[in-house]
């Protein structure tokens, strides 16, 4: 939905949307943001 309707999202609900995929460093907007796509998911959380 937001990808195809980011427009409507954006202008109702007042948020910002990062398109296409995260990997590049900084596509967040947060200094220590890294390439998000890259890392491996911590399944050891997960019991």
């Amino acid at each position: 939905m937001a990808t195809l309707m980011k427009n409507e999202i954006r202008d109702e609900i007042k948020v910002t949307i990062v398109d296409g995929l995260l990997n590049e460093k900084g596509k967040l907007g947060y200094k220590d943001d890294d390439k998000i796509d890259c890392i491996l998911p911590d399944y050891s959380i997960i019991d």
